[in-house]
């Protein structure tokens, strides 16, 4: 009797040592959600300051490069008016004369008359009026063409950022991305470098096509400046190709730059990495640009590179794909996908 007392009391001792170890137990499961929780919500934030940061980065690079090409077209604009306001003067002057020989005519003799002629001869020679008013024709095309050029830049920053549908998905067609996207990075590429382009007929998708022109913009940037550090006196050339398998619409981007070694080339996505000099790079652009294919359009970002031959970046994005509506139902499937705890 004692005995099974003894094993009874044994038991329920271990019993609550074992309710209590399993309280606390839960206790530091609980604990150690609320900080992966936490964990996952300053994740969040960094990868939104991520991005922010990196397009940051972009619109510098592209302020930059629009400054430039804006500058060319408004600069002759401006040197035209100004040397249209010179003929003007010219021809104004020229025009008081005609107009104080038509006042001499009725109180003048012949003669005087002949000698008036030949001044306003000599002045309209002297003031070249016949090259004037030939060349005012080209003045006016030339600035119809600047202002329009003007207009062209500024039409192709907005089809580049696409700012009215950032949160959307839409319809996209990656070979005018790429146009697009050239002509933006213009200032980048139109230096000693050889842009060629081998775009394929190739089918509309359903992506962000903000992002989609971001990576297309870090890609070619990276290309061009890759090639530009070369130590060579090849000509520097960048290739885009588009082109579609049964799943995936394709882009390459490849360029006979410098290469990327092979200690650098599994860290190359990681965030904050660049091979950059001190100053030149932040090492967000590609990690931005996986994050923007990889996670967020379902794709893949490849990287192939030799040292001393060149670097291809390989896009692929999914042909088929759900349209998501609106940005709740955008929300709605991040939520479903993150971490939550009871």
């Amino acid at each position: 009797m004692t005995d099974d007392l003894k094993r009874t009391t044994t038991s329920i001792d271990n019993l609550g040592r074992e309710i209590a170890d399993r309280k606390e137990a839960e206790h530091n499961a609980k604990l150690a959600c609320k900080e992966l929780e936490k964990a996952n919500r300053e994740l969040k934030d960094m990868q939104s300051e991520r991005v922010q940061n990196a397009k940051l980065v972009s619109i510098g690079q592209l302020a930059a490069g629009v400054a430039h090409e804006l500058n060319t077209p408004i600069g002759f604009v401006a040197s035209n008016f100004e040397t249209l306001e010179r003929y003007v003067s010219k021809m104004r002057k020229l025009l008081l004369e005609y107009e104080d020989l038509i006042g001499q005519i009725q109180i003048s003799e012949k003669s005087e008359l002949l000698d008036k002629t030949s001044v306003i001869n000599k002045t309209r020679n002297s003031m070249k009026i016949d090259f004037i008013l030939e060349d005012i024709a080209g003045i006016f095309n030339d600035s119809r063409e600047g202002i329009k050029r003007v207009a062209s830049i500024v039409q192709t920053l907005r089809d580049f950022s696409r700012v009215d549908q950032l949160g959307n998905l839409d319809t996209y067609n990656i070979n005018d991305g790429i146009k697009t996207t050239l002509s933006v990075a213009m200032n980048e590429v139109k230096y000693g470098i050889d842009v060629k382009t081998e775009l394929s007929d190739v089918p509309e998708i359903i992506c962000s096509a903000g992002q989609i022109n971001q990576v297309l913009l870090n890609l070619i940037i990276n290309a061009a400046q890759a090639v530009k550090s070369r130590k060579s006196d090849q000509q520097g050339t960048i290739e885009i190709r588009t082109y579609a398998t049964d799943y995936d619409l394709v882009c390459e981007i490849s360029d006979n730059g410098p290469g990327i070694g092979p200690d650098h080339l599994p860290h190359i996505f990681d965030p904050f990495f660049t091979t950059k000099p001190v100053g030149q790079g932040t090492g967000l652009g590609l990690s931005i640009s996986y994050d923007i294919i990889v996670s967020k359009h379902n794709g893949n970002l490849l990287v192939d590179s030799s040292v001393g031959k060149g670097t291809k970046f390989t896009i692929k994005l999914p042909l088929r794909r759900k349209k998501i509506k609106n940005e709740s139902e955008v929300s709605r499937h991040e939520r479903e996908n993150s971490i939550i705890c009871g």
